[in-house]
């Protein structure tokens, strides 16, 4: 049994920190989904225009060629605070696809809290100096990746998923140039470091060498997986201004592969732990952003955008460990087959008077995930977002930004199956339920130009 216990979790526990970051570039934070929080002023029309408009030095995340934009040296920096929570109804383990009774391991006993997000926090920082009339320089330090899901330790599918936790900070220095009036572009490089760490249970005979019964029952055991990598990536953009009052923007965020290295262990009843090393490759997929801004008039600004992500190149995801030996039945290869998603947004401005300005926009996102392959850690449907903001000017050289976002999904149905681990005859529960996931996010940002 201690060398099954040590390498099943190597393998299993890196495959499903796979999963969980698979959803890691595409909207807001809640149950292994990830952060779009990298600007107050962006947030205020729902990031409709984000590649189009150049409000701030937060233009070095949206699309650097922006930064042309900017005639002064500025710092712009702030906080955006997520409140996520998440219902499951009609959750329950499953064995050969019915609700599963085993000796010492009944169905009735598990829960379905679904709170399972903290409140979290999650900063952002830019830099812009023009060099000249053509040259603009930049920095940004962001976080395009963030979520913890923590279930509680008698969750009906603590099989599949006990914790999640996924950190990503971004460094991004950046050029651009501005070729006239009417074209610009901008290259950043960026610099991404990854931090992993979940954890998950599962089922072993309290005695391996007698045959489950009610005097023998299954116990449930811990393991919990890390790993950590840097990678390298760009963001690219190019802004376009055919008439005075109308701006395109075209933002493209290269792919980035990480290889993760790290540790797994094990934490039977006993009490006793087991460690291992485990390491898999990830890739992160790329994304293009298009935009356009339209300015009716000194009050009301419009607008709109498309964000499509390449989620189709994450077929499968493939692992390897350290440890010699994989018992019968753990494949270090998982399925994946996710498809590529667009994000729609649409918002507006109003100039209320020559210090405050008003904002409001709609986002609708379409899913990576359909029934088939969405899974307890990636528990994500089709979601929609509605944004305010305002900006204040207190002088020519200070602006305050905060916005206010809700997004809600439709139910995300989870049917997760099982299977036997032959080695033990120890079986692998699987989990159904419907999610329903609804975030409050409140986004904070300071500006000052030097």
């Amino acid at each position: 049994m201690q060398k099954i216990i040590r390498r099943v979790p190597a393998t299993i526990a890196m495959s499903a920190l796979s999963s969980a970051l698979l959803l890691t570039s595409t909207g807001a934070m809640a149950a292994g989904l990830s952060l779009n929080e990298q600007s107050a002023s962006a947030m205020g029309t729902a990031y409709a225009g984000r590649s189009s408009s150049a409000l701030d030095a937060s233009t070095v995340f949206g699309n650097p060629a922006g930064m042309s934009r900017l005639d002064r040296m500025q710092v712009s920096g702030g906080l955006a605070l997520i409140h996520a929570k998440t219902s499951i109804k009609n959750g329950q383990t499953t064995y050969d696809g019915n609700p599963m009774v085993l000796p010492g391991r009944i169905n009735q006993s598990s829960t379905n809290d679904g709170d399972m997000v903290p409140f979290s926090a999650i900063p952002f920082g830019y830099f812009v100096m023009p060099l000249d009339d053509q040259w603009h320089f930049g920095m940004g330090i962001y976080a395009p990746v963030g979520g913890k899901s923590d279930f509680e330790s008698t969750f009906a599918g603590r099989y599949q998923a006990r914790k999640t936790e996924v950190t990503m900070v971004t460094f991004q220095p950046t050029l651009s140039y501005k070729f006239n009036d009417m074209l610009s572009v901008g290259v950043g490089a960026t610099v991404n470091y990854l931090d992993g760490t979940l954890s998950s249970n599962s089922l072993s005979p309290a005695n391996p060498a007698a045959p489950p019964a009610p005097t023998n029952p299954f116990v449930d055991v811990l393991y919990t997986a890390k790993g950590d990598d840097t990678a390298f990536g760009a963001n690219v953009g190019v802004l376009f201004q055919p008439y005075e009052n109308t701006t395109f923007g075209l933002a493209y965020r290269s792919h980035v592969k990480f290889k993760l290295s790290g540790d797994a262990k094990v934490e039977t009843p006993a009490p006793q732990t087991y460690k291992g090393d485990a390491n898999l490759k990830f890739t992160a997929p790329e994304s293009i952003d298009f935009s356009f801004t339209h300015k009716f008039d000194d009050q009301w600004t419009l607008y709109a955008g498309a964000l499509w992500t390449r989620w189709s190149r994450l077929d499968e995801i493939s692992i390897k460990d350290t440890l010699p030996l994989h018992p019968d039945g753990v494949s270090p290869t998982e399925k994946v087959s996710f498809k590529d998603t667009w994000a729609y947004s649409i918002g507006g401005s109003y100039q209320l008077n020559p210090a405050v300005v008003l904002r409001a926009g709609f986002a609708l996102d379409t899913s990576a995930a359909s029934d088939s392959t969405r899974s307890v850690r990636t528990p994500i449907a089709e979601r929609k977002a509605i944004t305010i903001g305002a900006g204040w000017n207190v002088t020519d050289d200070l602006t305050l930004d905060a916005a206010y976002g809700y997004l809600w999904e439709s139910t995300a149905r989870v049917r997760q199956g099982d299977k036997d681990n032959p080695n033990t005859g120890s079986p692998r529960p699987g989990f159904s339920g419907d999610f329903k996931n609804k975030i409050h996010g409140l986004s904070g940002q300071v500006t000052y130009r030097f």
